[in-house]
């Protein structure tokens, strides 16, 4: 794990009683834009690294076909009261500029940083316990700066992608207000006080922030907080195991995630444990301030063991750059596939390998050229999640399941919608589509499997079994059978004609995340989070062989067009092709910085692709 030179202390400014001032209009003839140095990108646009003067910024194009006039106000209203938020743990907002882009389009121009905390904490060398902690300062000093101002500003989307880190180890809150404008059509309350409706932010919004006519109070953010102080610590998401289309029925009931049991939380006094317990309690009233917090955290930090400083050890951007290439491979990346701005959730490649699908928590699917990897289109059209996606046989169409419940067939070619199918009650985070192009089928949160018509878009079929929700789902080649991976910890086999439930393959201890069948259609693969993979005879259902050697977690499963070999990919950040007649483990990939949550071999075997929650897809060579 990294360690780094002793942080600047954080620190309690301050109130500023002077006048707001007006966020500063910049020149564009002042800025220079390298549209080259893409640091990030999202539904109103993307930032790419900049110079403004002498000062090396970050430059966040806003796209104008995105926002409507109210937004537009709202990016000035929450642009003065970020540009006039001065505190050594908020990230400097220098101005808004127009034309910088060679377009009209507004920009804002702001303080460069290393990296996102987000990454840094999983990276490959993340940051020691005790800097961890001083992040946790850092944030509660910034947060007890802005609720202590007249009136105090409430950032009410507070979670690590909103925290960045500078080149000095500094944690640094971002994104004030420009993270909820895309669901001012769809509030309740007023502008600022918008839950966004997104299931990343939902992860961290309090119980109260679902009422209708919500307004935040410093609470909220002592809330969001705890969540975020959870993610720190923990280097776990919260409710990381748990069905994501229940969160907000828990949270409202009281729920909250359980402490982890990883080797990350060994380090966790009890302590801290307790503290997030306090900002996260049910009543908001009695959630403690920032500054008790503040100052809690910082007598915790002087009981810690001091940490050596070596600044020289601390370069965060070049670390996440050249993370890829730190470790010796068994299996090389041909290339690494860079577009997506939030989690990389699914992965396909076209029967021919000429093209790749990847669909991603920023709602989009994207289209690649296999060989080059050149992004060759971006598919929009989902309100949210995508969780799932496939390219049919003869790669004429695409289809994605969504958190937005919808499945959505595009033409491959044009990037065209050609069909919602509608009819799911909740996610959809499983989508398989018939080797002759006829039928679509579904798995969703709602505890059921859908098969569809693809021409028509006509609901065919619903299989209920399942008491938890569909995780996976995969058709046999012959199209005789469905197989169904669930959060109950099993497999179910479907007869596709009848939707008679065929048999259940038990065995597995824990969630069952992946399914796959052989192209045969003699055995069923399954990976599980009880960190195995499994392969089951389809004839009898009976429990062939086991694969072990995943430290985390297996998110997805993969078979061979010549049922030789699988792949599967995991929490633990790695790819594994195992044999698929002993089981014995051929080679590891090592390349993601984030847990591998999809895979897919191409037709003749000689490349793999893998998504990941570190934003990138890569393809390997197999041998």
């Amino acid at each position: 794990m990294t360690t780094f030179g002793s942080l600047s202390s954080a620190r309690l400014p301050q109130t500023s009683a002077e006048p707001p001032i007006a966020i500063p209009v910049i020149s564009h003839t002042l800025l220079q834009i390298d549209a080259t140095e893409k640091l990030g990108s999202g539904g109103f646009g993307q930032v790419v690294g900049g110079m403004y003067g002498q000062n090396r910024v970050a430059i966040k194009t806003l796209l104008e076909g995105s926002l409507n006039g109210l937004q537009k106000k709202e990016i000035l209203r929450e642009g003065t009261i970020w540009h006039n938020l001065k505190h050594p743990n908020i990230v400097t907002l220098w101005g808004i500029s127009y034309g910088a882009d060679g377009a009209s389009n507004p920009c804002l121009v702001m303080e460069r940083m290393a990296t996102s905390l987000d990454n840094y904490i999983y990276s490959d060398d993340p940051p020691l316990f005790k800097n961890r902690v001083q992040f946790c300062a850092q944030i509660t000093a910034a947060l007890a700066y802005m609720h202590s101002l007249t009136p105090p500003v409430i950032h009410a989307d507070l979670k690590p992608n909103n925290i960045l880190i500078d080149a000095t180890g500094q944690a640094k809150i971002t994104d004030f207000g420009l993270a909820r404008l895309q669901n001012l059509t769809r509030a309740y309350g007023s502008i600022m006080r918008d839950v966004p409706q997104k299931h990343g932010a939902i992860l961290f919004a309090p119980p109260e922030a679902f009422a209708r006519q919500y307004i935040a109070t410093i609470a909220h953010d002592t809330y969001c907080f705890a969540m975020t102080m959870f993610e720190i610590l923990f280097r776990e998401p919260p409710f990381f195991h748990e069905n994501p289309e229940a969160i907000k029925d828990w949270v409202i009931a009281g729920e909250r995630p359980y402490r982890p049991t990883t080797s990350d939380a060994e380090e966790v006094p009890d302590a801290c444990w307790e503290l997030i317990n306090e900002c996260w309690n049910q009543d908001p009233k009695v959630r403690p301030r920032m500054d008790d917090v503040f100052q809690r955290i910082s007598v915790l930090l002087e009981s810690l063991p001091t940490i050596q400083p070596n600044p020289q050890q601390f370069n965060p951007l070049s670390k996440i750059l050249n993370q890829h290439f730190k470790k010796p491979f068994f299996g090389l990346p041909q290339r690494t596939l860079k577009d997506h701005s939030e989690r990389v959730t699914a992965v396909a490649i076209s029967t021919d390998g000429q093209f790749v699908v990847s669909g991603s928590v920023d709602e989009t699917v994207k289209i690649w050229d296999a060989q080059t990897g050149a992004l060759q289109r971006t598919l929009k059209g989902h309100n949210d999640q995508v969780h799932a996606a496939a390219i049919s046989t003869d790669g004429q169409f695409i289809v994605s399941g969504s958190v937005d419940k919808t499945v959505k067939i595009w033409d491959a070619h044009s990037g065209a919608l050609q069909r919602a199918l509608e009819g799911h009650s909740s996610g959809v985070h499983a989508v398989a589509i018939s080797i002759d192009g006829q039928f679509v089928v579904s798995g969703s949160s709602d505890n059921t499997v859908k098969i569809w018509d693809t021409q028509t878009g006509t609901l065919q079929q619903t299989l209920e079994g399942h008491w938890d929700w569909v995780t996976a789902v995969a058709i046999s080649i012959n199209g005789q059978f469905v197989v169904s991976g669930s959060g109950d910890k099993t497999v179910k086999m479907w007869d596709i004609q009848t939707g008679a439930l065929q048999r259940t393959l038990m065995g597995h201890r824990n969630l069952v995340h992946a399914v796959s069948i052989s192209r045969d259609g003699q055995f069923v693969v399954s990976g599980s989070w009880d960190k195995t993979v499994k392969i089951w005879d389809a004839q009898t259902g009976i429990l062939q062989r086991i694969f072990e050697g995943h430290s985390r977690e297996v998110n997805a499963v993969a078979i061979s067009a010549d049922g030789q070999f699988v792949v599967s990919g995991s929490i633990d950040n790695t790819v594994k092709i195992w044999e698929a007649q002993t089981g014995t483990l051929q080679r590891t990939f090592e390349g993601h910085s984030r847990l591998v949550s999809a895979v897919a071999i191409s037709t003749d075997g000689q490349f793999v692709v893998s998504g990941s929650w570190d934003t990138t897809v890569i393809i390997w060579a197999r041998e």
